[in-house]
């Protein structure tokens, strides 16, 4: 379903990279049986040479013919299941040994490397879906989910994008999409462009006719129609000059200008009401009466040495009282305030080496608790892969995350304007729960806000860096003592390192006189065992309806591979 869902939404103009993230893809899995391989004297390394000899389809010429030219081919290709199960091996005494007879064919999902599924919190109402037609999901229920992540070209509008893909899912359901199977929106950053741009407009409306209703009382209506006629025109110049250059208006360039507001609707009041009191006055010009109180001021400074040296020194020290307010915490020193997102993200980092299984185990225990959480209406987890990367996420390298030791978890909120509490404040409420599963599992999980401005690697970074003869031991010593000193800052959590933790290997070293006596080798042993364990692709099945390619995937059970006897017994 999320396959042709995405083939369709492709064809909307303006939609960019796009993919499916979850759910096992389709296959043609070959499951030899190491004892039948056995009783047939064959080796994996000849059925996966057979699968790519006998699966082909060449230009073999032309043949001409009553006057007439013919293309010849000479194949077919696999073009299903049974056509794989019937691939001749060998003949033994006259008998065609087929690749049915040696191993299981399966045509199914791929085994899977990963595991996503979506929760459903106190909050479910509110969560946002496409369609009515699938039953809301009860509190508390976990089903298994396949996300579609849809990204707009460069330039487009992202708010009509995003409409018209959620126009065309709607459109899609009872057809194309079941009518029992649930769609939400999980993310729509076209709507929070959407909402920024509103935000802004709404600010500008509220300044201007604050400006108009105050100054038209205090100075006069002339005035404040100044005022009230600088501010839209600066911001009109303002984009006007980011249309000129090609500056679109983003998460980035939205917040400085609604960052600029306060600074542009104070410097005019400023002016005009400066101007206002010397015109009332009518004593002096303007300039000259500027003049003459700089003059009144200065005049004694640059006169009287002492008094200048005593005057530079009073600045010298304000200044150095006033920076000592934020190294000394008198003053929180913070750059930009908490944004209220709609939207959480739990980083979840497994000591290396742990199982899926593990991994999943934490990721199930953290939905337990978020499905308690009230302002909570759905979670999806994605254990082994990573979540559809955001701007957050481009820029802390989160997409890169893989691994049966690794999980993400997004948190959807209820929109803020329907509860009380903000993203940051809930974030605070729910660490102490999440720092009690991180101790049982004995994970490490990071509580990730969407950050107001630009992201940044992460709030504080230590980079650890050696003379040329320091080994890579040395280096890892010394940025775990930074590390420790770190954890016990004062209000500093959620702190890692990008040390790679050692993790157990298995070294199988080949008997390359009693290989050479089996008429094998190095190679041949490897592949053997490659193939065995991580298994490989061994052409496709050319199927006309299938939208996907179907790949043929060579690989021992499980069962046949789990423990090291398994290996030493191929």
């Amino acid at each position: 379903i999320a396959d042709e869902l995405l083939a369709r939404l492709r064809s909307i103009d303006n939609v960019g990279k796009s993919w499916v993230v979850g759910a096992s893809p389709r296959q043609i899995s070959v499951y030899p049986d190491p004892a039948r391989l056995k009783a047939s004297q064959l080796s994996v390394l000849e059925l996966q040479q057979a699968l790519l000899q006998n699966n082909l389809n060449l230009p073999i010429g032309k043949l001409t013919q009553n006057n007439q030219e013919i293309s010849l081919e000479a194949g077919p290709y696999y073009q299903s299941a049974a056509d794989v199960a019937a691939t001749v091996i060998k003949t033994h005494n006259g008998r065609l040994l087929r690749l049915g007879e040696v191993a299981q064919i399966l045509d199914g999902p791929a085994d899977t490397d990963y595991y996503t599924h979506i929760g459903f919190g106190p909050a479910v109402e509110q969560m946002h879906r496409l369609g009515e037609t699938a039953a809301l999901p009860a509190v508390g229920e976990q089903r298994e989910l396949v996300t579609v992540a849809v990204a707009k070209r460069r330039g487009s509008n992202a708010v009509s994008v995003a409409e018209q893909v959620m126009h065309m899912s709607e459109t899609l359901q009872g057809s194309l999409i079941p009518s029992d199977v649930l769609v939400s929106v999980t993310r729509n950053y076209g709507e929070t462009a959407d909402h920024k741009v509103n935000e802004l407009v709404m600010h500008l409306s509220i300044a201007i006719l604050t400006i108009i209703v105050l100054l038209a009382l205090t100075l006069g209506f002339k005035e404040s129609l100044i005022v009230s006629l600088a501010v839209p025109m600066t911001f009109a110049i303002t984009l006007l000059c980011d249309l000129i250059f090609g500056y679109t208006i983003n998460r980035v360039t939205l917040f400085a200008l609604i960052l600029s507001l306060g600074l542009l609707v104070d410097d005019p009041i400023v002016d005009v009401e400066n101007i206002h009191r010397h015109y009332q006055m009518r004593k002096q010009p303007p300039l000259q009466r500027g003049y003459q109180f700089y003059q009144r001021i200065m005049q004694p400074l640059l006169n009287n040495k002492r008094k200048a040296q005593l005057f530079l020194l009073a600045v010298v020290v304000a200044f150095v009282a006033s920076a000592m307010m934020a190294v000394t915490r008198v003053v929180p020193l913070k750059l930009l305030p908490f944004d209220n997102k709609n939207e959480l993200q739990l980083m979840i980092d497994m000591p290396r080496g742990s199982s899926l299984e593990n991994t999943q185990q934490v990721a199930q225990a953290l939905g337990e608790y978020l499905s308690t959480v009230n302002e909570v209406s759905s979670y999806q987890s994605y254990v082994g892969t990573s979540s559809p990367m955001d701007f957050n996420g481009m820029v802390r390298h989160y997409y890169l995350r893989q691994g049966s030791y690794l999980g993400d978890i997004r948190i959807v909120l209820a929109d803020k304007a329907r509860r009380k509490h903000q993203s940051h404040d809930i974030a605070l409420r729910i660490r102490p729960d999440i720092d009690r599963i991180e101790a049982q599992y004995g994970a490490n999980i990071k509580i990730v806000e969407m950050p107001p401005g630009p992201p940044v690697l992460s709030t504080l970074v230590a980079e650890v860096y050696g003379p040329d003869h320091a080994g890579y031991d040395d280096l890892i010593q010394v940025a775990k003592r930074v590390k420790t000193d770190i954890e016990h800052t004062e209000g500093v959590v959620d702190v890692d390192d990008f040390v790679e933790a050692e993790q157990g290997q298995l070294h199988f070293i080949i008997d390359q006189d009693r290989a050479a006596q089996l008429g094998l080798n190095n190679v041949m042993v490897a592949e053997t065992l490659s193939l065995a364990i991580k298994g490989t692709n061994a052409g496709l099945v050319h199927i006309d309806q299938e939208r996907q390619p179907l790949t043929i995937h060579l690989q021992f059970p499980r069962a046949s591979r789990s423990t090291e006897a398994d290996l030493l017994a191929l």
